[in-house]
């Protein structure tokens, strides 16, 4: 019996020193895949990434992901800044930043706790199983060229997209919508984050 509470509490202990990489189902789709293609390689690259990336049609072309990203017992944060013109994909140069792969490193030293952090406010806040329906539904007012923020979550077994357009103007329209709440409050929690941890 002590053996087993020995084994336990040193897995547990494991477990918060590494980080908590999330569990969460699959729902890519052929387009959702066709939308990742610049930080595709995250896939191979990590055993685990989320990026957010907030797109809107007055800054179609320019792109700037911001990515946490975990592989080898290690937590990294990272950004991919790009240009999309007709022709091609140009990264943008943020000097004097240090590369890893095409990837600008941002802090290469995150504190477990720190990233802890994060993810917890994420499980609390039920992110992970936000409801696609329930993030996307349109009832009576519509809004156009708004911004559509975005999150992918990549293992190199599944990938789930978690996105919401204009979630802040649909909820002003109502009283209800829980999903797009939480989705406002995890959306705003990771730019904090990112804020206080990656700059």
């Amino acid at each position: 019996m002590r053996h087993s509470f020995t084994l336990l509490f040193f897995l547990f202990v494991q477990f918060k020193l590494i980080g908590q990489v999330p569990n969460f189902t699959h729902n890519y789709k052929l387009q959702d895949t066709v939308n990742i293609l610049p930080v595709y390689s995250l896939i191979n690259d990590y055993e685990f990434s989320i990026s957010y990336l907030d797109e809107a049609y007055y800054h179609s072309g320019n792109k700037d992901y911001k990515i946490l990203a975990f592989r080898n017992n290690k937590w990294v944060a990272l950004s991919f800044p790009y240009y999309r013109d007709q022709n091609h994909d140009t990264i943008l140069k943020k000097e004097p930043k240090k590369l890893e792969g095409k990837y600008f490193i941002e802090n290469e030293n995150l504190k477990i706790e720190d990233v802890n952090s994060l993810l917890d406010f994420f499980s609390a806040n039920s992110f992970w199983t936000l409801s696609e329906d329930s993030l996307s539904k349109v009832e009576n007012a519509r809004i156009y060229d708004a911004t559509n923020f975005r999150f992918n979550a990549f293992t190199r077994a599944k990938q789930r997209v978690i996105q919401s357009y204009a979630p802040d103007f649909y909820v002003s329209q109502s009283k209800g919508m829980a999903d797009r709440r939480k989705f406002i409050l995890c959306r705003d929690e990771f730019l904090r984050w990112w804020q206080k941890y990656c700059r």
